[in-house]
């Protein structure tokens, strides 16, 4: 993807794993790159030209070609869609437990990720909330002044495990609060930090995305 630019070359079937996949592999500065792309093919291309709804294709109809072949070129159509469920899992950072204990989300996962903050339309905030059967659960953050605030919310009878990717030598920078019903630890290039239901809020300067 940097030999084509920051673009994309994926058809459908493969362009839902592949945000997730950078994410995971720890590139997630090109992740969002990729995202914040404007021209042909792009997420945003059909966003630039007035599109309201998911193409199902990356030119469905473009300035010079006109429009895309009628057989399969649907302007209201989800094969693209799925980048989604990675702004709400690992942007926003909110997803369920898929354990037999974390049934009905009686844990949630919240890992949050920033990246390409020297995009002049970097993605500086974000929340995502779900209505579980214990209450809502959320997530939110965003960049001020040179660190992330990341404020979380757990359900009644229910417990989050917090994951930010931090160096060692950084971890006691993160500052998390109200300090009673939470548990923090450093492993693997992650604060973590286990917390019970309630609202919680982190301070976690930007720099350390990256160990």
């Amino acid at each position: 993807y940097r030999a084509r630019k920051d673009h994309l070359s994926t058809g459908f079937l493969g362009v839902n794993h592949l945000l997730p996949a950078l994410t995971e592999a720890g590139h997630a500065d090109l992740a969002h790159q990729l995202l914040l792309t404007e021209d042909y093919p792009s997420w945003l291309f059909p966003v630039t030209l007035g599109a309201t709804t998911m193409w199902e294709r990356w030119d469905s109809w473009h300035p010079e070609k006109g429009f895309s072949d009628s057989g399969m070129n649907s302007f209201n159509h989800y094969a693209y869609g799925a980048i989604g469920q990675w702004l709400i899992e690992q942007v926003a950072g909110l997803r369920g437990d898929d354990s037999p204990d974390g049934v009905g989300y009686r844990r949630i996962h919240v890992r949050p990720t920033w990246g390409a903050l020297d995009h002049p339309k970097a993605i500086t905030r974000a929340e995502a909330r779900i209505a579980t059967p214990r209450g809502p659960a959320a997530s939110a953050w965003r960049i001020e002044n040179g660190e992330a605030l990341l404020e979380v919310t757990v359900p009644p009878d229910a417990e989050a495990e917090v994951r930010i990717s931090c160096a060692a030598e950084n971890a006691a920078r993160v500052t998390a609060g109200p300090t009673d019903g939470i548990a923090t630890s450093w492993a693997d290039g992650e604060f973590r930090a286990r917390a019970s239901s309630g609202h919680w809020a982190f301070r976690i300067p930007v720099q350390m995305e990256i160990p």
